[in-house]
């Protein structure tokens, strides 16, 4: 761990203009996906497809993942999430029957390209979701294009382009309900409500993470758990804890947890849990066993009360006023703004800055072209 002091406000500045600016993105993105997500799902219809493969690679692999329950419980389609470079293991996946939804927030990682182009080949229907205007090769692979808004975001943490991205899927899943008769779980209108309440969520954690994350600063391990969605917005926090803060982190279903994970807990491990009306029997039982094992801290994140083994709380807002399904399937778009608080307050924590991670620059390389750098979004 680097121990060289940085002042706050020196660092992450990039970053919490990206949390500033969230609230607008994901409602931009709303705004300019609802008329093509109608569109593209009486497409979908029309054209007899009969099974939906979501892909994406790093967060937006992770944003899919939150998003798949969405379109399970409201295509009327069998869906797959798979990463992106995968997919060419999975012969028979894909089909002329099939539509592929590639989310990609440049659109122009070379990898990325090439499976869409030989995707192209086997005749699914593409769709292309990314938030780069200016990529044309992408773009002109797919069959269709849903432009996210998230604008300009050079900080690495990429709070807007997941966030987007995960809006503009709950959109699509939308649209796929409203065409099957099952858009009583999932309908526009309660989309239009997530971008006040990932600001709400936002505003919520930024002064009860930030105490959590300094006394956490010690811990070099951290096991992130939830079920269902809120799994996705697990798995992205790890993904981002890795990449941001330097630290080993792991994404874990609660179910699965006994079965190896809970063995390998002891007072060096830090535990977030990601907690709804649905797993809170899960997380309740999950937090003793921590707490057993000497885990510190133990933070947990939702709107639900907190039991006594958790040591630190982070109030998200409450979802009681929509249907059921939708407030379960909405969990990541609340929880993953105290999550994005948390990796940036544990970074600084940790001495790093948010927006310059050590080791970005040489994972790029492994990812980028020669020569090519990650493009800031307009």
């Amino acid at each position: 761990m680097d121990t060289t002091e940085s002042p706050r406000g020196a660092v992450g500045k990039l970053a919490s203009a990206a949390f500033d600016d969230c609230e607008r993105a994901v409602r931009d993105t709303i705004a300019a996906t609802e008329a093509q997500a109608t569109e593209l799902a009486a497409d979908l219809r029309s054209r007899g497809i009969e099974r939906l493969v979501l892909t994406g690679d790093g967060c937006s692999y992770t944003a899919e993942l939150a998003c798949e329950p969405s379109f399970i419980r409201c295509a009327g389609l069998p869906v797959a999430t798979v990463v992106t470079s995968d997919l060419p293991f999975y012969e028979g996946l894909v089909d002329d029957r099939t539509c592929v939804v590639v989310l990609s927030r440049t659109g122009e990682r070379q990898f990325v390209l090439d499976v869409v182009d030989s995707l192209a080949r086997r005749g699914p229907l593409l769709v292309g979701i990314t938030g780069n205007p200016r990529a044309t090769t992408f773009c002109s692979l797919v069959d269709k294009v849903l432009q996210t808004k998230e604008g300009p975001e050079p900080a690495f943490l990429k709070s807007k382009s997941t966030l987007a991205g995960i809006v503009s899927l709950f959109t699509l899943a939308a649209a796929l309900g409203s065409a099957s008769g099952d858009g009583r779980q999932l309908d526009f209108a309660v989309v239009r409500k997530l971008p006040a309440l990932i600001n709400e969520g936002l505003l919520m954690a930024s002064t009860s993470i930030r105490a959590a994350a300094e006394s956490a600063a010690r811990c070099e391990h951290w096991a992130i758990l939830g079920s269902g969605a809120s799994f996705g917005a697990a798995a992205d926090c790890a993904l981002k804890l890795q990449e941001i803060a330097q630290v080993h982190a792991s994404a874990h279903r609660f179910g699965f947890f006994y079965h190896g994970p809970l063995g390998t807990m002891s007072p060096q491990w830090g535990a977030v849990l990601l907690v709804s009306p649905e797993t809170r029997p899960w997380a309740d039982r999950v937090a003793g066993e921590l707490a057993w094992a000497g885990v510190d801290p133990i933070i947990w994140i939702a709107a639900e009360p907190a039991p006594a083994s958790a040591t630190s709380i982070v109030q998200t807002p409450d979802l009681g006023g929509m249907h059921v399904a939708s407030a379960e399937l909405f969990g990541p778009a609340v929880q993953l703004p105290a999550l994005y608080r948390f990796i940036y307050e544990l970074a600084i924590a940790r001495h790093l800055d948010p927006d310059r991670p050590p080791r970005m620059e040489r994972m790029l390389g492994l990812i980028l072209p020669a020569g090519q750098t990650e493009p800031d979004l307009e």
